[in-house]
């Protein structure tokens, strides 16, 4: 029986023992962490007693200031235990529980050093403290040992806060360098502001003020940078006259002897990226010809590759076509191969040459070849840096040359906008559009100065062209919405009909032969530049369309040129009439045959390949070319800008473009009154969104018509809480009107607009 009582109580115990062995974790923690708060009380003078005093003053003996860190060590541990986490830790763990432990020695070495009295009773960094800092002190003196302290407290936060004192240290230095350049900007403008005003004063004292009719002509015409000593003096010899003429020479000798503002520094090579080293090797072409001649063996066609032009994009494969035997009345001829047999296998050659797409060019201009275009397997970036130093773009004699890419045979392609005189860009999106629009603007910033180049931009997407705000070039500023951009069209043709004004008085039928007139100031080529054509039609289809209609039709011999680029090259954007006054075209990849069609007038932009692929059409010979467009990055773009805003000085107030005015006059008249009288009259209630809808306007100037009406008494003010206005005024036939349901139904309408 005792012997059976003995086993069941082991029993019991064995049972009890493994109940408890699955919380040993729990109940360990929670002793350890209870400690640990218990230390921390007695530390804190909480609690009292023989034993916690004892540990308490053991522990501020050894670690001092650093005493404090021992209980809440023990209740970390406590609570991992509890939590069941394990001990072991990971690397980054590690490193964090390294860090604490590091800025925990800084912090006891420090109040060793701040020690009043050296001595471990004293120390407040306790026995350990006092022998890491006395061991510094004696061996390298305390500051030293200040510098040792600094060094264990960022190595500890790098450690636990995971992050870089070396961009902690860029990131300040990017800040004392940006704050020492404006601090020089401000300086530099101050000083250009001061000698602007002693110049200023000096010029009032020896000559006349000019009216302003003359100070406007001078910005469009004349800018002050280049103002030259002769042009002065036959000014000055004109309004004076015979009776004065010696007292108005010597004033106008004495600011001939030093000109207004020197000549501004034309930009150099240096701004762009060196080129990159073009990939590919003959081997690979070797190859690939082999394959092109055995793909259209098996389909009984002969051929032999005789010429090969690798290009950055895709290498041109010169296919001769060879000979058939065929019977004819009974004797055998030799027949040539046809060029249609030839493009019928572009697939069977894409596949054998798993490249894609293919592009047939029957003939190669000026040889009896087949061009087969064969995408290369890597892309070669073309730098904006090698056209522009190609002796194609240096030696270039016509007006406004244009840098735009390379041609299959590696050779700088160069144009002249004014030979054009117009040009149209358009693509899908992501093929290269405004990289090219980049490219233009920078080989014209690149090879003109000021008084040669005045350039007019529009920007509907307000992200592409707007960087160009500042340069000497640019008239006004970049325009970002439509009634300003319509402005700007609208001066445009204000400034056309002035220039053929002017050739009419003087005799001359374009500005070539008005630049051979002697004793005449210089008129600058104007280019406007349009982003998003499709967006302006849309939005304002009437007051876009013919101003560049206008444009394109006669502003060719005045000097002004148009460069519009849209990605949707629809029939409603590209009309009928723009197309034909715009015979240049450039096409990047487009989506359809059908928006190939559009803009080149045939198909074959739908398999160009991307990434700057693209198909120009030449004004005149009409034949496309195909060429691998320049890159242009935004870093290098914004070289170029700040090179011209550095000779002309920083400004951050734009100035005013000279459309301005336009804007002001459309607010107190508009054309289109009367048509938005007889509208509003044939309604009841009347919004601004009813009459951009029927007169086909943008919604600002459907609101300013709405207003002009509110003001004629035609309509009243809004009502019912929306933004329809009734009609004052309506028609004499009653029943054409709205009845109240309708006009409710126009208000809800108007209000959800």
């Amino acid at each position: 029986m005792a012997g059976g009582a003995h086993l069941g109580s082991q029993s019991r115990l064995s049972g009890l023992a493994d109940g408890l062995k699955g919380y040993r974790f729990e109940i360990v923690g929670l002793l350890v962490a209870c400690w640990g708060l218990v230390t921390l009380a007695a530390m804190l003078g909480l609690t009292d007693g023989v034993l916690i005093g004892a540990f308490s003053e053991g522990v501020f003996a050894v670690f001092g200031v650093g005493a404090p860190a021992i209980g809440l060590a023990l209740v970390a541990i406590g609570a991992a235990l509890v939590l069941h986490r394990p001990l072991a830790f990971r690397s980054r763990r590690a490193l964090r529980v390294l860090g604490l432990l590091l800025i925990w020695l800084a912090c006891m070495v420090a109040a060793e050093l701040a020690a009043p009295s050296p001595g471990w009773r004293d120390s407040y960094g306790g026995a350990l403290g006092y022998l890491l800092g006395s061991t510094l002190r004696a061996l390298a003196g305390a500051p030293v040992g200040w510098a040792v302290a600094l060094l264990l407290a960022a190595e500890g936060l790098h450690l636990t806060l995971h992050f870089s004192w070396r961009k902690v240290l860029q990131t300040i230095a990017r800040a004392l360098r940006r704050s020492a350049g404006n601090l020089w900007a401000l300086v530099r403008l101050g000083l250009s502001s001061l000698s602007r005003s002693v110049v200023q004063a000096v010029r009032q004292r020896v000559s006349p003020q000019p009216s302003d009719r003359a100070r406007a002509e001078v910005f469009i015409s004349a800018p002050p940078e280049i103002a030259k000593p002769a042009d002065v003096d036959g000014t000055g010899e004109e309004e004076a006259g015979t009776e004065e003429g010696a007292a108005v020479e010597a004033v106008d000798e004495e600011p001939a002897e030093e000109p207004d503002e020197e000549p501004l520094a034309m930009p150099s090579l240096d701004l762009f990226d060196p080129p990159q080293r073009a990939d590919g090797s003959e081997d690979d072409d070797a190859v690939r010809a082999t394959i092109i001649e055995e793909a259209l063996a098996s389909f009984e066609i002969p051929a032999k590759v005789k010429d090969v032009q690798r290009g950055p994009a895709f290498t041109r494969f010169g296919l001769e076509p060879g000979y058939t035997e065929a019977t004819v009345n009974g004797q055998k001829v030799l027949r040539k191969i046809r060029v249609s047999k030839v493009s019928s296998l572009v697939e069977d050659l894409e596949l054998a040459l798993r490249a894609s797409p293919i592009r047939v060019e029957a003939p190669i201009p000026g040889r009896p070849l087949i061009g087969l275009e064969v995408p290369n397997t890597a892309v070669s970036l073309v730098r904006i840096r090698e056209l522009l130093g190609a002796p194609q773009f240096q030696e270039w004699k016509q007006p406004l040359r244009l840098a735009l890419g390379k041609e299959v045979s590696g050779q700088a392609f160069v144009v002249s906008l004014s030979s054009m005189p117009h040009l149209l860009i358009a693509g899908a999106t992501g093929t290269g559009k405004s990289v090219c629009i980049s490219a233009i603007l920078t080989s014209l910033l690149f090879a003109y100065r000021p008084s040669e180049l005045r350039l007019l931009l529009v920007d509907r997407k307000q992200v592409e062209l707007v960087r160009y705000n500042g340069v000497p070039h640019l008239l006004g500023r970049v325009e970002t919405t439509i009634d300003g951009a319509v402005a700007l069209l609208r001066w445009a043709c204000k400034e056309m009909d002035d220039r053929y004004t002017e050739f009419a008085n003087r005799g001359v039928r374009d500005l070539a032969g008005y630049e051979k007139l002697a004793g005449v100031e210089k008129l600058p080529r104007i280019v406007i530049v349009i982003d998003e054509l499709a967006d302006l039609m849309l939005s304002a289809p009437d007051d876009a369309e013919k101003p560049i209609a206008r444009l394109a039709q006669m502003a060719r011999a005045t000097g002004i040129h148009l460069v519009l680029a849209t990605q949707r090259p629809s029939v409603d954007v590209v009309t009928g009439m723009i197309k034909t006054n715009i015979p240049a075209r450039i096409s990047f990849a487009t989506a359809t045959q059908t928006d190939s069609r559009v803009i080149l007038d045939s198909v074959g932009a739908e398999d160009l390949i991307g990434y700057g692929d693209m198909l120009f059409v030449s004004p005149d010979s009409g034949k496309l070319h195909r060429l691998q467009g320049t890159f242009v990055s935004e870093e290098e773009t914004r070289r170029l800008v700040e090179f011209w805003r550095r000779q002309v000085g920083r400004d951050e107030r734009l100035p005013v473009a000279p459309w301005s005015n336009m804007l002001a006059e459309e607010e107190d008249q508009d054309e289109m009154f009367d048509q938005a009288v007889a509208v509003a009259r044939e309604v009841s209630a009347v919004s601004a969104s009813y009459l951009q809808r029927r007169l086909r306007v943008g919604y600002p100037r459907a609101a300013n018509l709405l207003g002009l009406l509110e003001e004629a008494g035609i309509v009243g003010p809004a009502t019912g809480g929306g933004r329809s206005r009734p009609v004052l005024q309506p028609s004499e036939d009653g029943d054409e009107l709205f009845d109240e349901g309708e006009l409710e139904e126009l208000v809800d309408e108007d209000d959800e607009a």
